[in-house]
């Protein structure tokens, strides 16, 4: 039968010819748990004065959809979660996944279905960013999506996303497609640099007034089919 020896400290062990030193255990790191805050910044006003539009600002804006295109690699890498996922599921998918990193300044649920807009953000009642979730169909179905992003942005909204999903075995097809299309649309004002290897940022023209322009940035999703 085998013999078995226990140990119970680092001195016997030493004097039997073993080099050993214990590790160093480091406190446990803490990360708090709490969500990205939006601040709408209001400038200060006359009180005889309207209040102002408040506006999403710039950082805010990229921070969104840099989180929204994270989530493109959870798609790519559970397929057959999304493979027959339809617009209004996935629509909410990307709401919970929103409302649980951000918070707004005035209320929990910062993301909201707004009307017929699939994602958007309010602040003093109004709509501050608006983002329409489409699949691809092709350039007429792109050109009538940005006609109906266009129909949603008042005057003073300026910034806006579409989040455009792609069931398309040659999603590298579609992204080539993509930028050509929107140019051609006749209220297309220039493209803007944008760097994202999936997204595309440009600027358009407000539908009744060509002087008053909205920033739009189209964020493209790969949905591989399975077997894709």
């Amino acid at each position: 039968m085998a013999q078995f020896c226990y140990v119970r400290s680092d001195t016997q062990l030493a004097d039997m010819g073993f080099n050993i030193r214990r590790h160093q255990v480091p406190p446990p790191v803490t990360f708090p748990v709490k969500r990205k805050q939006i601040i709408l910044p209001l400038p200060l006003v006359r009180a005889a004065v309207a209040p102002p539009h408040r506006a999403l600002e710039n950082h805010a804006y990229d921070e969104i959809l840099t989180f929204l295109a994270g989530m493109s690699l959870a798609i790519e890498r559970s397929p057959s979660t999304f493979t027959d996922i339809g617009e209004e599921p996935l629509r909410d998918w990307f709401l919970v996944a929103l409302n649980g990193s951000f918070q707004g300044d005035a209320t929990g649920e910062t993301f909201n279905r707004e009307g017929k807009t699939d994602i958007a953000v309010r602040a003093d009642g109004n709509v501050i960013f608006i983002a329409e979730c489409k699949f691809w169909g092709g350039e007429k179905m792109l050109l009538a999506t940005i006609d109906q992003l266009l129909g949603y942005l008042t005057w003073r909204d300026s910034k806006a996303g579409i989040l455009l999903f792609s069931r398309n075995a040659d999603f590298t097809a579609v992204l080539r497609q993509i930028k050509e299309v929107v140019g051609r649309h006749p209220n297309f004002v220039h493209h803007r640099p944008y760097s994202s290897e999936t997204g595309f940022r440009f600027v358009l023209r407000n539908k009744t007034d060509a002087g008053r322009e909205h920033v739009v940035t189209l964020l493209a999703f790969h949905i591989p089919q399975t077997g894709n």
